[in-house]
């Protein structure tokens, strides 16, 4: 058995996922619709330079038009994780058993599993290894990108 585990430690990630989900009232932070969401705006201030105490209620018009146009601090995530890259498993048959063959020297046969576990705690998208620019040297932009697939393979080896 082989196996190779892939582990990241930071790397921040734009989630456009939450921009999207936020904008069209899917996210579940949109779900309070009866006008009682409200906030003041942390560390603002009036035009004449006094703190603000102006309520914002969070409502469709907030999230489609104030919350669209703001800095996307609470878009970035961690992209740390652990994944499950790659494991083998392979059975070599006794030489007892291939000897009797002139032509064969050594058989086994193989499974490999790709990308078969990923734990990415503090990202809520599918995958924070993929990019919404490929793979070009733009990664941490992440936009409805499809996960990384899982992949098997089976394999016959001979040696003769």
């Amino acid at each position: 058995m082989s196996a190779v585990i892939d582990k990241r430690e930071g790397g921040d990630v734009l989630n456009f996922d939450n921009f999207y989900l936020n904008f069209y009232g899917v996210a579940k932070q949109t779900g309070i619709r009866d006008g009682s969401d409200v906030f003041v705006v942390p560390n603002s201030v009036k035009a004449d330079g006094t703190a603000n105490d102006i309520e914002v209620t969070r409502d469709q018009f907030y999230w489609q038009n104030i919350w669209g146009q703001q800095i996307y601090e609470d878009l970035i995530e961690d992209g740390s994780f652990l994944r499950l890259r790659e494991v083998t498993l392979r059975y070599a048959f006794p030489k007892n058993l291939t000897k009797s063959w002139k032509s064969v020297q050594d058989l086994s046969v193989f499974v490999t599993g790709r990308n078969l576990y990923l734990n990415a705690p503090n990202f809520t998208g599918s995958d924070p290894e993929v990019s919404l620019y490929g793979n070009a040297n733009g990664q941490g932009f992440y936009n409805f990108n499809t996960p990384a697939t899982i992949g098997w393979n089976v394999g016959l080896n001979a040696t003769f």
